[in-house]
């Protein structure tokens, strides 16, 4: 694996025979050890944020209710803090140019694969 940098976060570059570019990206704070990841392909980006944060909602709401019982669960709250900052971060500079979603949001899996148009997409091929 090569050191690298994915959207300004250190990241592990996955070298796999795909045309996909695969990053394992540390988002510190949730368990020991939690890692994000970053899909890339043909110019688009996914970014896999794991249980960085419960809502999507958190990513705009930095005082949602839910950040208590995040607060509570976390290995280390310093670091998760760090680590949603960043997401946070990410999708403001980025938010055109990448997707992202985390694990624990339901929404976000209703929405995930459907294009604006509303089609079902069931490939990332970056369209």
């Amino acid at each position: 694996m090569d050191d690298n940098d994915r959207f300004g976060l250190p990241a592990r570059k996955l070298e796999l025979e795909l045309e996909t570019e695969i990053f394992l990206v540390p988002l510190f704070g949730h368990t020991l050890g939690h890692c994000g990841a970053a899909f890339g392909n043909n110019g688009k980006w996914m970014f896999y944020v794991g249980d960085a944060y419960y809502l999507r909602e958190e990513i705009k709401n930095l005082e949602h209710p839910i950040d208590h019982l995040a607060t509570i669960r976390a290995a280390d709250n310093d670091s998760r803090n760090k680590s949603l900052d960043a997401i946070r971060g990410i999708v403001k500079k980025h938010n055109v140019k990448i997707e992202y979603f985390g694990y624990h949001d339901p929404t976000e899996f209703i929405n995930f694969g459907q294009n604006q148009n509303g089609n079902t997409v069931t490939t990332f091929n970056g369209q």
